[in-house]
């Protein structure tokens, strides 16, 4: 495995450390402005985006990257792919759904019919 799982509490840590860090959100655009919300500066890439829009965050291949989603399964994803890509140093955390369950900051979003809470 070329990625490492890390808690939540793991990347809040690493995410606010300071140091470079790349917070990659791989939710859709619904679940990003939605009621979880999402965490400040992340780029927000879908999952079903990303093997077209990887090359995006190639400036950042020696950048350490946690993969967000909503529980980690599509974060998993989203380490493979970035891996195969050459990327060096890849996390992947639990989620926002876990995130939100310890209160750590995001940026709030608005929950819909569709979403009503998180």
């Amino acid at each position: 495995m070329a990625w490492n799982e890390i808690s939540t509490s793991q990347a809040h840590e690493l995410i606010s450390s300071g140091k470079d860090v790349v917070v990659l959100d791989v939710r859709t655009p619904m679940e990003y402005l939605g009621p979880c919300g999402h965490i400040d500066g992340s780029i927000l890439i879908p999952i079903d985006e990303l093997p077209f829009r990887w090359r995006e965050l190639e400036p950042f291949k020696e950048t350490p990257v946690v993969a967000i989603c909503y529980s980690g399964v599509r974060g998993r994803a989203a380490c493979n792919l970035l891996a195969r890509a050459g990327f060096t140093t890849l996390y992947n955390a639990p989620g926002m759904m876990e995130w939100h369950d310890l209160s750590l900051p995001v940026v709030p979003g608005q929950a819909t019919p569709e979403m009503p809470d998180c």
